[in-house]
């Protein structure tokens, strides 16, 4: 067994396919020589010699593309509690010197909008989201007068991510507390 060898490695060709040889022989051409041809039958005969590909194929696929969108989803989120936490700042500080909540509420909404990319939406649901995801208040702490902002969002989740527990989507919120300026009139 150690000395046999197919006709095409004989006759100095390096051809290796996979698949099994035929018994089948060429014709040769003017001046050429016989040679055995490789054959590979389909797809399905590759499938046949290599059912460990095939298995790994069909447990890991699913697990990376679950990965994949699970690093997505991950990633989005991430983005949105940095916004948060940037609008929540802009906000107490608005808050905190100028002292009108109104304008604070304005300036978290426009922070979320500016950084999530969505300026141009309607100005009645910028309106609904003030007035439930922000709230102000003033903390008394030490004989001392601090602003405190919190800001919260709903990052509502790809149809694809098929997480069905946050129907409403991942909450992410944040705060942050400011000393408050008095400025002399």
């Amino acid at each position: 067994m150690a000395n046999f060898q197919p006709e095409c490695f004989k006759n100095g060709s390096a051809c290796k396919i996979r698949g099994r040889i035929s018994e089948k022989t060429r014709t040769p051409k003017k001046g050429g020589r016989t040679f055995r041809r490789f054959h590979c039958p389909g797809l399905r005969h590759v499938f046949a010699d290599e059912r460990g590909e095939i298995m790994e194929f069909v447990f890991i696929f699913p697990i990376t593309l679950f990965l994949i969108f699970f690093a997505i989803t991950w990633g989005m989120a991430v983005y949105t509690k940095s916004a948060t936490v940037t609008a929540s700042r802009e906000a107490a500080r608005a808050y905190a010197v100028y002292h009108d909540e109104e304008l604070a509420k304005q300036v978290a909404a426009d922070m979320m909008a500016s950084t999530l990319g969505a300026e141009d939406v309607d100005q009645e649901s910028v309106e609904r989201w003030k007035e439930k995801m922000v709230h102000l208040e003033e903390i008394e702490y030490n004989g001392e007068t601090y602003c405190k902002a919190q800001v919260n969002f709903r990052l509502p989740l790809p149809a694809w991510t098929g997480y069905y527990k946050f129907k409403k989507g991942i909450g992410v919120g944040a705060s942050a507390i400011f000393k408050k300026e008095f400025v002399e009139n």
